[in-house]
């Protein structure tokens, strides 16, 4: 854990999706990320990672990687 991240999750009423857009800011990939980068190289299928993730969870992934931008 990153000094940065370990001072984002102290804060008193810090969210997930903050310490989550820390953590890639950081250079994190995320569970999601990594199932799609998986599938990309043929490891899985598309349909494996969007059936497993939750639709929260990829649509949190999706905002917090055009947050990133």
């Amino acid at each position: 854990m990153t000094p940065n991240i370990q001072k984002v999750m102290q804060q008193d009423s810090v969210t997930d999706s903050e310490i989550e857009a820390a953590a890639m800011l950081e250079g994190t990939v995320l569970m999601l990320q990594d199932g799609i980068l998986k599938a990309l190289e043929g490891e899985t299928t598309i349909e494996e990672i969007f059936r497993t993730a939750s639709l929260a969870t990829v649509l949190e992934t999706l905002a917090l990687s055009f947050y990133q931008l």
